[in-house]
């Protein structure tokens, strides 16, 4: 999810993957960090109703870089994740049914 780091002053992205905490990014934007929050929550196959936007939501210019960090990141930890994998397993995409973490998307968690 996304929270406020108040002793770096930024928002935090990270995100509860296969019993362990991915690091995403963080950004001084509440909206940015969302649309960071969401490309990796996407990459990851992870349950599209706890996005904070739908597809048809273009990420604003001034976030593209910052959410391809994101994605890159994500990637990064797949691969990571996959070559400490035995290679005679395949490894299941996550579903919906096995999203365990809970992360509510940020615009829905500030308005409860």
């Amino acid at each position: 999810g996304v929270f406020w780091n108040k002793q770096i002053k930024t928002f935090q992205v990270q995100i509860w993957h296969h019993g362990k905490t991915l690091y995403v990014g963080i950004s001084a934007d509440a909206k940015e960090a969302a649309f960071m929050r969401d490309r990796a929550w996407r990459d990851l196959g992870k349950d599209r109703s706890k996005l904070n936007f739908d597809d048809t939501v273009p990420v604003p210019n001034e976030y593209l870089a910052s959410v391809a960090n994101a994605s890159k990141r994500v990637a990064s930890h797949v691969v990571q994740q996959t070559a400490q994998q035995p290679s005679s397993l395949a490894i299941a995409a996550p579903s919906p049914d096995n999203d365990k973490d809970g992360d509510a998307p940020l615009l829905e968690a500030a308005q409860h």
